[in-house]
């Protein structure tokens, strides 16, 4: 298994991760969100002819699976082999068309020697030591005029929780690293730095949209039912400043050099 150091590798608590970040409304609600932003704005992905989709940090393979269900090839990877043992568990039926490695993103990057049409990267970065460095190898792997599915932990997000709080030591100190073990990011990311990346690479940004905005600051209440929620993401997930106070950031860029 290649592993990067300083990279966060979830074997010992992969089943709690997927239960606590899959497993809940919350999850659902980041899962529907970031599919239906998917389809909106990457063409092709509902369409007839099938594409060649690298998920890079796939984990227990939720994406995975619903790319393959509309036909298209995947190669699954992550550094973890217990997610991967999740993601083909996932998969059931649909495993022979989902090629599953684990590897690390600049591992699989070097040895890989295709480009793909299409690179998904969910909540990956922000569990990265370097994610820049990570960004620039999915970037080499992207064709011409192919697209990247982007989302990434929201730093601004993270601050205004501490915030509401009362954690202000916290926010003295730029204190916004996870704890060790835990399952908040090690290394959450400010968007304006991430969008300066993409840009730098050749990637225009087709589309930004905000993961859980509203809802990720209500207060929990037996009248908020998941139809409710989601309507109230749809209607201000683009709209500032709920977009750029999202718990996560989804962007879909295009290689256009």
């Amino acid at each position: 298994m290649n592993k990067t150091d300083g990279d966060v590798n979830f074997d010992g608590r992969a089943e709690r991760f997927v239960e606590r970040i899959y497993g809940s409304a919350k999850g659902e609600l980041r899962l529907e969100m970031l599919w239906d932003d998917m389809v909106r704005h990457i063409p092709g992905l509902e369409g007839p002819v099938p594409l060649q989709v690298w998920e890079a940090g796939g984990g227990a393979g939720q994406m995975a699976r619903r790319l393959a269900a509309l036909g298209h090839r995947v190669l699954l990877s992550d550094v973890s082999a217990e997610m991967l043992a999740l993601a083909e568990r996932e998969l059931g039926e649909l495993h022979p068309q989902v090629d599953v490695r684990c590897a690390s993103i600049q591992a699989l990057a070097q040895q890989l020697d295709t480009q793909f049409p299409l690179v998904v990267c969910h909540a990956v970065l922000e569990w990265l030591s370097d994610p820049h460095a990570a960004l620039r190898q999915l970037r080499q792997r992207l064709m011409p005029g192919g697209y990247l599915s982007l989302m990434f932990y929201n730093i601004n997000s993270l601050m205004l929780t501490h915030a509401l709080h009362g954690n202000v030591k916290k926010l003295l100190a730029a204190d916004f690293v996870g704890h060790p073990g835990g399952l908040t990011p090690s290394n959450p990311q400010d968007p304006d730095q991430v969008y300066r990346w993409l840009r730098a690479m050749g990637l225009e940004i087709v589309s930004e949209c905000g993961i859980r905005t509203i809802s990720e600051y209500l207060p929990e209440s037996p009248h908020f039912d998941a139809a409710l929620i989601l309507e109230l993401e749809r209607r201000y997930c683009r709209q500032a400043p709920f977009l750029q106070l999202a718990r996560y950031v989804h962007v879909v860029c295009q290689a256009i050099d």
